[in-house]
């Protein structure tokens, strides 16, 4: 076989790539999914335990800061435990209100975001609490009071489309270890590839990065979506390999990774959009 990259686009058929000096360097079985209609728009607030707070974007779905704010301005607006209450109110069409509660080392703070989107939305915490709000609910807060990094995600669907997904198994270094989920396409370090493999094992490229999953079995989309910020890395070393875990692509696309104890790799994609595609 050729140094050049062949594609998989028949599901099940098996793919093995050859060195210019013909050595094997890498062989498996891609599933070649094509896009589905259906894209999760997903905008994150990713809060750090000193305080500072990133927000990444969706395409459709866009969130602002609005600022501390009093929560006995909010009529009504409470939460505890954890718990996410919606409350009624006059509200301008496609902007939503959701204010998050928390504790920054002695005092607790809440910050207001908006939310421009006309329809349906669910809100995310810890992977696991998931509320759902329909556009006559315009005000969500969430008491996520705590002194640890949290991930609050808003989506616009709870559906888990999938993008790709496929198997392989890297036998010896060569031109074609390093690995583009998006695409689905094997190279030799290209721009945009998410998982570059060496003798000494994989590790994240091109700002793909990797996280733990606490749960049992294979993370959702969920999971995957709230991740805590401090969480994701690049370092294999510092995942549990026993494990799949969360990926989110050099392009900022979702899913889920895993390497068996036989060494061969898995990846399931989904579809996504975020600022980042």
């Amino acid at each position: 076989m050729s140094g050049t990259m062949a594609r998989a686009n028949v599901l099940g058929r098996t793919l093995c790539v050859g060195s210019v000096a013909g050595s094997l360097v890498a062989c498996g079985v891609v599933v070649q999914q094509a896009a589905p209609a259906l894209t999760v728009e997903v905008a994150r607030i990713m809060m750090a335990q000193g305080g500072a707070i990133t927000i990444q974007q969706a395409l459709k779905l866009t969130v602002s800061v609005v600022g501390p704010i009093l929560l006995d301005q909010l009529t009504g607006a409470t939460g505890s435990g954890g718990a996410v209450t919606q409350v009624g109110t006059k509200a301008v069409e496609n902007d939503w209100t959701i204010v998050v509660r928390r504790k920054v080392g002695a005092t607790v703070q809440n910050t207001g975001y908006k939310v421009a989107y006309a329809g349906k939305v669910h809100v995310i915490t810890n992977g696991r609490t998931i509320q759902t709000f329909e556009p006559s609910k315009k005000l969500i807060t969430i008491d996520a009071a705590s002194d640890t990094p949290t991930t609050v995600a808003v989506v616009d669907s709870l559906e888990q489309p999938t993008r790709s997904s496929g198997k392989f198994r890297v036998l010896a270094a060569g031109k074609y270890t390093d690995f583009d989920f998006d695409t689905d396409k094997r190279s030799g370090s290209r721009k945009g590839t998410d998982l570059h493999v060496t003798l000494g094992g994989p590790s994240g490229a091109h700002g793909a990065v990797y996280a733990n999953h606490s749960g049992e079995g294979k993370p959702t989309l969920s999971d995957c979506v709230t991740v805590r910020p401090d969480a994701w890395t690049t370092d294999f070393g510092k995942l549990n390999m026993r494990k799949p875990y969360c990926v989110q692509t050099s392009e900022g696309r979702f899913g889920t990774f895993g390497i068996s104890s036989t060494g061969e790799y898995s990846y399931t994609m989904w579809q996504t959009a975020s600022s980042l595609t």
